[in-house]
């Protein structure tokens, strides 16, 4: 190979820039009415740039769902500065997340991750949005999403 590492640090620059191709959605993912896109990230996890504890603390949310890639960087970032959010409660979905490999996948869920927050599958995720849903009396489809 050429050396170069898309997930390394130094190739960040200029990454997830309004108007690029790397910053639009994935094909698959719908963007609903409800759903907020966080802008102006800043670095591979959720919170640095953006506003993103801002918009959990101003809608009372209570619950927040890490997942997505990688495991052992972005999702495991993201769930450390989530974890430091005072009433937040962190789950990391861990058959939601992949790594750049098995090994450290499995550092991330299985030695990081239960440090920080509880561990779910996304079937278990699942049934812990219905509970708060119904704990809360919002129905599940109107509980939206936070992109990153």
């Amino acid at each position: 190979g050429d050396g170069w590492d898309p997930h390394a640090f130094a190739q960040f620059e200029g990454l997830f820039e309004e108007g690029t191709w790397n910053a639009e959605m994935a094909k698959g993912i719908d963007q609903r009415e409800e759903d907020i896109v966080l802008q102006g990230r800043k670095c591979f996890w959720a919170f640095d740039g953006t506003n993103l504890a801002d918009i959990l603390k101003e809608r009372n949310i209570k619950s927040f769902f890490a997942g997505g890639f990688l495991t052992n960087m972005c999702v495991e970032e993201s769930i450390h500065e989530a974890s430091q959010i005072e009433g937040l409660d962190v789950y990391a979905l861990t058959d939601g997340c992949a790594a750049k490999s098995p090994e450290e996948h499995f550092a991330a869920t299985n030695g990081t991750f239960p440090l920080l927050c509880s561990t779910c599958t996304c079937h278990q995720a699942a049934s812990i949005v219905r509970s708060l849903a119904t704990r809360d009396g919002v129905p599940p489809a109107l509980m939206g999403n936070i992109i990153n």
